[in-house]
This record gives C-alpha cells, structure tokens and sequence, in this order.
C-alpha cells in the first residue's frame, strides 16, 4: 500500500466506523503515531468529520470519571497509541466505549501485541465489531533515503545516505 491509501483506509474508517474498532499495526519506527497526527490534522478541518481525541493511558487504566465520560461522547474518534505499553489497560477503554455507537476506536500497537489487544477488545464489548486489524508495510530503503533527504534538506542532503542507514528502518 502507498502512503496515500493508507491514509484513505484510516479517514474511511474515522468516517464509517462509529460503534467499531480497529487496530492499527507496524513494527517501530514505521510511523503509526506520525499517521495518527495526520489522520487528527486532516479531520480538524473537514466539516461534520468525528472530532479526534488521543487517549494518554498509564497502564492503571482509566478511572471511574473518565470511563463515564467516555461512554456519553458522540461523533468521536478516540486514539490509543502504543497499546503494547498499556497492558490490560486497554480493557477499561473497551468496556467504557463498547456501547458508545458513535465512538470509534482506533488502537495503535506493535505486531508482538496484536492478539493480547485483540482479545481484550473482544472480552470486553467488541466482539462483533471489530474491523479487520490494518497493518502497515514496512518502510523500504528508498523510502527511508527520500524521508533522510526531505528532513535534511539541499543543504545537507549528502548526509542522508548515512542518516538512512543509521535509522536502519527505525
């Protein structure tokens, strides 16, 4: 998939998906988090678009207020990056947003976590609801060069060879 079509199938999904999950997965360093920033950007500025909120969890969990809170929200994008980090955590969002039918939760995490968060989302409310889990290619070497070129810039772009190689896919 090009850059382009991922972001298509993620504004789709912040567009379509009320009432359902989906998780997001890549490896480190393949942008899940910079996508996310975007999707946010982008929807700002689009009329009758979801607003966005980024959840910043702690691996305690959500307390009671913050639950209650979540479940009355309508037209809403909520964001979980970094779901590996949270532990079960994750099961008071699903719990607490499960039976919002206007929520939609997008849950960002590393491909070594993939079925611990998929199996808490299902225990807890999203069973019958969760979209296909949506997992990033990873970045080719061209890619990473033109990305070092970009940030670099003309004036020190004959870094960007060794800037590339120092990321090794990071």
């Amino acid at each position: 998939l090009q850059r382009g079509e991922i972001n298509d199938r993620l504004e789709a999904f912040a567009r379509d998906g009320a009432g359902r999950a989906m998780i997001l997965s890549a490896a480190g360093g393949q942008g899940k988090s910079r996508l996310l920033l975007d999707l946010a950007q982008r929807l700002e500025l689009q009329t009758g678009a979801p607003r966005v909120r980024f959840l910043n969890l702690s691996r305690r969990g959500l307390s009671e207020e913050a639950a209650a809170f979540l479940g009355r929200e309508k037209d809403l994008l909520l964001i979980v990056d970094d779901a590996h980090r949270l532990d079960a955590a994750i099961e008071d969002v699903a719990r607490a947003t499960s039976n919002a039918n206007t929520v939609r939760l997008l849950v960002a995490t590393r491909p070594h976590a993939i079925a611990a968060v998929e199996n808490q989302l299902y225990r807890h409310g999203y069973a019958e609801k969760m979209e296909k889990t949506f997992r990033l290619p990873r970045w080719k070497p061209e890619e990473i060069l033109k990305l070092a070129e970009d940030v670099l810039g003309p004036s020190h772009g004959r870094h960007a060879p060794r800037l590339a190689g120092l990321a090794d896919r990071c």
